[in-house]
């Protein structure tokens, strides 16, 4: 019998308590407030070359993508790690991830908008300072590192002070 395929990602329930987690999370984005968003569990994540393992991913979807569905937005959550944070340690996370996501502004400083009416959005890359100042003025760190209370399995490279690793994912150091 042949070996069966493992499905990487799985689409969570918005009656799961992470969908409560990106409400409180929206709070403090207005600009996303038409912006639809889903959530999704990314399974068996694994170290890339450098040993890092991403905690969370912001994805915007295409267009051929918004032809199935109308999701603006995909927010990936590694669920062996969501599972062992605490409230603070979810709400950075997502936070961080909604980031990313903004409103594609045309010249006059309003939404632009495609040919079906569709608002259109953008993703743009992490900056660190501003997630940090964040997740100080929100309270949401109150050590170091975001993950301390975690045990940790991998090697990360982290900026201790913020708890955040070089490439703007969430994470900590091994010891």
């Amino acid at each position: 019998m042949p070996r069966l395929k493992h499905v990487n990602y799985m689409l969570i329930a918005q009656s799961e308590s992470p969908y409560s987690v990106l409400t409180e999370a929206r709070q403090w984005h207005e600009n996303l407030a038409a912006a639809r968003i889903a959530l999704a569990w990314r399974l068996r994540t694994k170290e890339d070359r450098d040993r890092k393992i991403v905690l969370g991913k912001c994805l915007k979807v295409t267009d051929l993508q918004k032809e199935f569905h109308t999701y603006d937005f995909i927010i990936l959550l590694n669920q062996e790690y969501w599972v062992r944070f605490d409230a603070k340690q979810k709400l950075a996370l997502v936070d961080h991830e909604l980031c990313h996501a903004r409103p594609d502004l045309g010249n006059t400083g309003a939404q632009k908008t495609d040919e079906r009416g569709r608002l259109v959005w953008r993703h743009r890359k992490a900056d660190l300072e501003e997630f940090a100042k964040a997740i100080r003025d929100r309270e949401l760190v109150q050590q170091p590192s975001l993950l301390d209370p975690v045990p940790p399995r991998r090697s990360l490279n982290v900026d201790n002070a913020t708890g955040i690793t070089t490439d703007g994912a969430v994470g900590t150091n091994t010891v």
